[in-house]
């Protein structure tokens, strides 16, 4: 199946019809998701739109959810198009103010001329959408990494729950394992 992958109007498509459909019929839609180039192995991108709150739409139309789907891509399309901007900044700073050593003033004119810089009186490239909902999956991953690192609240005292094996009572394990031979619990050692 050959899809256009930048398509924002199939995406829209797609998302309202995932938010349409039962639970049980939605593995075919994510299969066209991961077809346009999804990638989101922990499921946040279908986590958060499965948390919107739906009953503020009535009735629960198929445009309905249609405009609430573009609501959310247009937010999530210029949260990565301000990424991509934020980050191309500096190197773009950086990429203005090369040196060419041992090059003549001839061609340090001709290197500056050569460069592209979106800055540079065109407009940045346009942000696909599946790009950007990829953004945001990864941004809720890093995310979730930070919240695992950080400690617990200073007032709550941290539990540890370790479970550790121990030998039954009366039996010992095999003398194999200590340096001083033990037989049936009895040291022979003399």
């Amino acid at each position: 199946m050959a899809f256009w992958r930048d398509s924002k109007e199939l995406l829209l498509e797609l998302m309202a019809y995932f938010l349409h459909s039962p639970v049980s019929s939605r593995g075919s839609i994510k299969a066209l998701f991961i077809e346009l180039g999804l990638e989101d192995p922990h499921n946040y991108f279908y986590q958060e739109m499965d948390s919107w709150d739906l009953s503020r739409e009535k009735p629960v139309t198929k445009a309905a959810l249609r405009r609430l789907c573009a609501q959310w891509l247009e937010g999530v399309m210029q949260d990565f198009q301000d990424h991509k901007s934020s980050t191309l900044e500096p190197f773009q700073a950086r990429a203005g103010k090369r040196h060419f050593p041992g090059s003549s003033p001839k061609a340090k004119k001709a290197a500056g001329r050569s460069k592209v810089s979106p800055s540079a009186g065109s407009p940045e490239p346009s942000v696909g959408p599946i790009n950007a909902i990829n953004h945001f999956c990864k941004v809720q991953m890093r995310r979730d990494l930070e919240d695992l690192k950080q400690p617990n609240s200073a007032g709550a005292q941290e539990t540890k729950n370790t479970v550790m094996a121990l030998p039954s009572p009366g039996r010992f394990l095999p003398s194999a394992h200590f340096s001083t031979p033990f037989v049936d619990g009895i040291c022979t050692c003399y």
